[in-house]
């Protein structure tokens, strides 16, 4: 999702910079299509986000595409050097008024612009994220596994989280132990955390019982075969844990993912409360790359 959701927020940016409209063709998104198309919803951003865009069906994008006026993007585009926005670079875009921006800067305030979940999708993830008691600041770690290991990624160790977790509680925490909220696709990794610090609290998602696909690593050619309740299940757990990593003290997560980039511009802008720890596959990956 995220990682889709990226290439819109660059996409949108580049059109702004242009002075285009746009609008995004979900028509051969894997988060769209289902098997079984009586499976699928018309649109997998309007279920859960607020239009971002014009609408596909809009008379505006309808003469356009009869005149021959659409241009399509490829992800290549959005993502090469100047696209994609990196830190330290400066950007001006007229039709919004920005001038001489800041990349990291100006993907957060657009992020912000763009990404707004439905007020059912927030005001659920909201109470989920509330019924974890998470009433002081605590810790967010992100852990990703599942399809990323045929990107020829190692995955990170349990144990260099809790190495790094016992950092930030020595720094940040004055050495007492806060809440832990772990966000992963792989449900085993909260055992494998409370095995290697059982006096440590951790909570997690994965706690509840319910019918979530993925909970042993998330498989992106798996989607295609979710039913609806499965789709919604998977993706409000996955809006509990955006949460939870966007209000936390501190994060600890991968560079392999596209969830640590969404986490990073959600977040506050304090590099010193965001920890990534660095796995083979993964050198030269630090934030300015972004």
């Amino acid at each position: 999702l995220t990682n889709a959701l990226k290439m819109v927020l660059l996409g949108a940016i580049l059109s702004f910079e242009e002075n285009r409209c746009f609008f995004v063709d979900e028509s051969n998104s894997h988060l769209h299509k289902r098997k079984d198309t009586s499976q699928q919803v018309n649109s997998f951003i309007n279920h859960y986000f607020a239009p971002i865009g014009l609408s596909i069906n809009s008379g505006f994008i309808k003469s356009a595409r009869e005149s021959g006026e659409i241009r399509f993007r490829e992800w290549q585009e959005v993502w090469n050097e100047r696209n994609r926005r990196p830190a330290n670079f400066l950007y001006n875009i007229s039709s919004l008024g920005y001038y001489n921006m800041e990349g990291h800067r100006l993907k957060r305030i657009m992020m912000r612009r763009l990404w707004r979940p439905q007020p059912q999708v927030r005001n659920k993830a909201c109470k989920g994220l509330a019924n974890h008691g998470l009433k002081d600041e605590f810790i967010a770690m992100s852990i990703r596994r599942g399809d990323k290991g045929t990107e020829k990624f190692v995955f990170a160790k349990t144990e260099q989280y809790i190495e790094e977790a016992d950092k930030v509680i020595a720094t940040v925490f004055h050495n007492k132990a806060p809440m832990i909220f772990v966000a992963t696709d792989d449900c085993r990794a909260v055992d494998e955390l409370r095995q290697l610090r059982p006096v440590w609290t951790f909570v997690s998602e994965c706690d509840k019982e319910s019918n979530i696909p993925g909970q042993e690593g998330f498989d992106l050619n798996d989607v295609a075969s979710w039913s609806p309740e499965q789709t919604d299940a998977h993706y409000f757990k996955f809006f509990v844990e955006l949460y939870a990593m966007a209000v936390s003290k501190v994060f600890i997560g991968v560079w392999y993912t596209n969830v640590t980039w969404w986490a990073y511009f959600m977040r506050q802008p304090n590099d010193s409360t965001f920890r990534v720890i660095r796995t083979e596959g993964t050198q030269g990956m630090e934030l300015p790359w972004f």
